[in-house]
């Protein structure tokens, strides 16, 4: 594995107990694709 791409952003979401939500990260991330630029 390595890493892709590094994108920096003003906050991470979190669960209440303070886990990343990695489903909210990939959700936003398939928003961006799906935008033809």
């Amino acid at each position: 594995k390595k890493v892709r791409r590094v994108e920096v952003v003003d906050t991470i979401p979190k669960s209440p107990s303070g886990k990343i939500l990695r489903r909210e990260l990939v959700q936003r991330e398939r928003e961006k694709q799906a935008v033809p630029t």
